[in-house]
């Protein structure tokens, strides 16, 4: 009778090792890359960002759901995105929403980021201009969120996180910011296809 239960007791252990052999091996489909080619445009010096800190903080937030990113900032050329994310970074909204921190066309490559407002969010706590690394850290979050609108359109926002629609200052300089897990399981299934 012993014997039996160790026998039935290792052929389940063993089924539950494949079936979670399998579940690794269908979720290890590699890295998803993505394209970005990111412009300064006429960003005065209170809102001027560190390019590299920008996409430091970019890949930092990508990097947690495996999604290498390709980051190029040509230097005045004229645009070409050849199938690449275009991520704009501009003073304001053009439409004037002051509360507005980016904004991506559904369904197109093209994003904006709001340094200038970004910096007002920044600055709302204190009444004092941000320094420019976290300015620049900030924008690489707002730009972290508005690319996953291009590479996911149709997801809804999130209630914290990464793809939350409203964002207050301690999010865009707090901790390490992370995606909610239906953004990160969308993210992998990007992959799959």
């Amino acid at each position: 009778m012993h014997t039996r239960s160790l026998t039935a007791g290792l052929l389940v252990a063993g089924m539950l090792a494949s079936c979670q052999t399998r579940r690794v091996f269908a979720d290890d489909v590699g890295p998803v890359r993505v394209g970005v080619v990111w412009y300064d445009v006429g960003l005065p010096s209170a809102c001027r960002v560190d390019v590299d800190v920008v996409e430091k903080e970019l890949r930092a937030v990508f990097d947690a759901m495996g999604v290498v990113v390709d980051w190029e900032t040509p230097d005045g050329a004229p645009i070409d995105d050849r199938g690449r994310t275009l991520m704009i970074a501009v003073p304001d909204d053009a439409l004037g929403r002051p509360l507005l921190l980016g904004a991506t066309i559904r369904g197109s490559r093209r994003s904006w980021v709001f340094a200038c407002a970004v910096a007002r969010e920044l600055a709302r706590p204190t009444r004092r201009a941000p320094s420019r690394a976290s300015l620049s850290r900030a924008v690489g979050r707002v730009a972290a969120h508005e690319l996953v609108h291009v590479l996911l359109p149709g997801l809804p926002h999130a209630g914290s996180g990464l793809m939350a629609a409203r964002w207050y200052p301690h999010v865009l300089s707090g901790a390490t910011l992370f995606a909610d897990p239906a953004t990160r399981l969308a993210i992998r299934r990007v992959a799959l296809d």
